[in-house]
């Protein structure tokens, strides 16, 4: 079957492509920074779609049940399938007030970012495991949960010296650099030996990704939303 994958498109991506998605992601609801209630809705949206939320501009003298309503208008008028609160302000009260107003006011299933998920009742939206992490491991805290994924490419650098391992996010490097593969964490790798470290670059490919939510898939993960573009050019 494969997991649904959503690509996220804004309004300006929507209305200039030439072809959409199989699974289209709307992701450019804002809360308005003039008035009350949301900027930036769809004018169209094809039925199915996924419509995201996400507080990039604080949600500050917002009231949440206008949010909440104007959340379940947008879904009905197009069918939603699903809304996601990328939400990233956890302590904002204000932001989750909106969150519960959201649940209550809206039919098809919503998602909430983890770090709003302990308290609500609903699915929750986890970001994209590193390339150093297990995918079972990531989702371990979440197993009585249903689970959306953040499908995103990724790149890390291991050090391993004397002190221990370091960990930190590294650019893209040309994959044909990176000779050797993990099956287990669905990535590629070099290595860098020198004389008092070793470096470990490692980089999840289109095609690792395109694994890891296939495992995903079998581990009870029901759906997957891809925030950027170039991964419609990669799966």
């Amino acid at each position: 079957m494969g997991l649904p994958l959503y690509l996220a498109m804004t309004a300006p991506e929507l209305s200039a492509a030439e072809a959409l998605p199989n699974h289209l992601a709307y992701m450019a609801c804002l809360f308005s920074p003039y008035n009350t209630g949301l900027s930036n809705c769809p004018q169209k949206l094809p039925e199915g779609s996924m419509l995201i939320l996400n507080d990039s501009t604080p949600a500050g003298g917002h009231d949440p049940k206008l949010i909440g309503r104007q959340i379940a208008e947008i879904s009905q008028q197009f069918r939603c399938s699903s809304v996601l609160l990328d939400f990233q302000r956890p302590d904002n009260e204000l932001t989750c007030k909106i969150a519960e107003a959201i649940l209550s006011a809206v039919s098809c299933p919503v998602a909430v970012s983890e770090g709003y998920a302990t308290h609500l009742d609903c699915p929750v939206f986890l970001s994209a495991p590193p390339a150093d992490c297990l995918l079972q491991r990531w989702l371990s805290p979440w197993k009585d949960r249903e689970i959306w994924l953040e499908a995103a490419l990724d790149t890390r650098t291991v050090t391993l010296d004397k002190a221990g391992c370091q960990v930190s996010p590294a650019n893209p490097c040309d994959p044909h650099l990176l000779p050797h593969r993990s099956e287990q964490l669905h990535c590629h790798y070099k290595i860098k030996p020198e004389q008092k470290q070793v470096c470990f670059t490692l980089q999840r490919t289109g095609g690792d990704l395109k694994q890891l939510l296939a495992e995903a898939e079998t581990l009870g993960v029901v759906g997957a939303v891809g925030l950027y573009q170039e991964l419609g050019l990669l799966l």
